[in-house]
This record gives structure tokens, sequence and C-alpha cells, in this order.
């Protein structure tokens, strides 16, 4: 899925608010817009107000990693799919 979705970190231009929200409408579209929920780092993108909408429009639950806790970060992915 991620993979069909592409990943932020394939930005040229790295991460920013508006082509993450554009990773999260891809993500949704691939989940045929049924709820998940996506594991987080504390990045900033991932807390700006606009990452928040996108998130809530498109029935996306953020769920934290721990602040300052680096050895929980997903080995895999800097984001990680929960199917509810």
């Amino acid at each position: 899925l991620l993979k069909e979705a592409g990943t932020p970190e394939d930005l040229e231009e790295g991460v920013n608010g508006d082509n993450f929200v554009t990773y999260i409408n891809k993500l949704a579209d691939k989940m045929d817009h049924a709820p998940f929920s996506l594991f987080m780092d504390n990045l900033q993108v991932h807390r700006m107000n606009v990452v928040r909408e996108a998130c809530e429009d498109n029935r996306i639950t953020r769920v934290w990693n721990i602040s300052h806790s680096p050895q929980f970060n997903c080995k895999c992915n800097a984001i990680t799919i929960l199917y509810v």
C-alpha cells in the first residue's frame, strides 16, 4: 500500500504540509476512504493544522509516538498504517 501511494521520503524537496496532505489523500484513496489510523512521530509537519484537518476529513486517526523516544520509531517506515 505504501509503495502504491508513494512515500513522503520520495520527495526531492522534502516533506512539507502541502505534499504531506497530498500523501494522506493518496493513502485514503488506496484505502477506499475506510477509516484507519496512522502511527506518526512528532515531526512538525505531522502536527500542522492542515494535516490534522486532512486526517479528520479522511477519517484517519493519528497515533503518536512517545516524545523524545526514537527507540520506539518504526524500523520499516516513518509512518505505519493500522487498520481499524
